[in-house]
């Protein structure tokens, strides 16, 4: 016999949201913002190695909030260690971030980072590789 699925059903169905770099990079961005808390900066990320990358995370990270973020998981942002937690590399993954991305935006040669300094970061990476005519466009259409 058949039945109704629920909508809960229905959802696990759909297949993920399409996001690109730039649109992940600007979602995360915009949630690093609005955060109200002052996330932990891994030191010396980029010179880990990837055995250190799998098994690296904190639970005050920007990529935990990230995490909790219904459209970024939509997209395909899953936790890859127990307990619900997202590794360095699972989010280096997810948002297609090298180590000298990784370096840019969680950087603590410097000491602590503001969450707007750290997003202006991000958007930055986002931006990286683009014109100055697309950074405009894409500049403009995100008040739109």
């Amino acid at each position: 016999m058949n039945r109704q699925l629920t909508q809960d059903e229905i959802s696990q169905l759909a297949p993920p949201a399409v996001m690109t770099r730039y649109d992940k990079l600007m979602r995360f961005a915009e949630i690093v913002r609005k955060a109200h808390v002052t996330f932990f900066i891994f030191s010396n990320i980029e010179k880990k190695n990837d055995e250190i990358w799998r098994t690296t995370y904190h639970p005050c990270s920007a990529f935990h909030v990230a995490l909790q973020d219904e459209v970024l998981r939509d997209a395909g942002l899953r936790a890859d260690l127990p307990a619900g937690n997202i590794s360095i590399y699972g989010a280096a993954q997810f948002f297609e971030l090298s180590r000298t991305d990784m370096h840019a935006f969680s950087c603590d040669c410097s000491g602590q980072i503001s969450n707007v300094q750290m997003a202006d970061r991000i958007e930055a990476i986002a931006n990286k590789g683009k014109g100055p005519i697309a950074r405009i466009v894409n500049g403009i259409t995100r008040y739109f």
